[in-house]
């Protein structure tokens, strides 16, 4: 492998987790914004702080990504079973 290539192959998961870690505290910011802006003026909610946009919407992330997990998990499993028993 060249050094150039060796140089891409390391940058593409640096990349990849500054890119998730961006969309994870931008998607924060919006949610503190929508909530300030919405919760409190409509519902008379109190407002957030980040730290709680933050752990929202890691929690609807996990539930999330949980919930697609198993289904990709089923949808192999059936795959396989399918294969199996068919002539």
């Amino acid at each position: 492998m060249t050094a150039h290539a060796q140089q891409h192959h390391c940058v593409r998961p640096v990349r990849a987790i500054l890119l998730t870690i961006g969309s994870i505290v931008c998607g924060a910011l919006l949610l503190l914004w929508s909530w300030n802006i919405l919760a409190t003026d409509l519902f008379d909610l109190p407002a957030v702080q980040f730290k709680h946009a933050l752990a929202l919407e890691l929690c609807f992330l996990a539930i999330y990504g949980t919930h697609r997990l198993a289904l990709n998990m089923l949808s192999i499993h059936h795959r396989h079973a399918r294969k199996r028993y068919t002539l």
